[in-house]
């Protein structure tokens, strides 16, 4: 039988389970016209992650279940689990329909190209000269 009392004077008392309560850590970078983006997300099933931009927001989406079994006696629950969204501002546009999204060893590699920016333009002035005043 587990003794409760020794495991609470050893280590504290018993954790609750832990929710995701911040956005899921990232590293972000570009390399020449491509936008990377790693995401930490080790136990997030695949099916559960989306990606998708509005404006100029990307947002990471998904969901880490815990699911104990009836019988199992939880004695700690210190990883997060349940909804997460992480939103990045971006100021670049991004061209999603060529993205790359692959889930490996709990991390989520994104590869954005970067669109062609649209050609800067210039509005000339046009320039009034009043007639000079005596």
């Amino acid at each position: 039988m587990f003794n409760h009392s020794l495991f609470n004077a050893l280590f504290g008392e018993t954790v609750v389970p832990a929710r995701f309560d911040r956005s899921a850590a990232i590293d972000a970078y570009r390399r020449g016209e491509t936008l990377f983006i790693h995401v930490d997300l080790p136990g997030v099933a695949p099916e559960s992650i989306e990606v998708g931009k509005d404006g100029d927001w990307l947002s990471i989406t998904g969901e880490r279940h815990y699911a104990p079994e009836v019988t199992d006696q939880v004695l700690v629950t210190e990883r997060p689990f349940g909804k997460f969204n992480r939103r990045i501002l971006v100021d670049e546009r991004l061209d999603l329909s060529d993205a790359i999204a692959e889930l490996a060893d709990g991390v989520l590699t994104l590869q954005i190209p970067v669109a062609a920016k649209s050609k800067a333009e210039k509005i000339q002035v046009k320039i009034n000269r009043r007639p000079e005043q005596r």
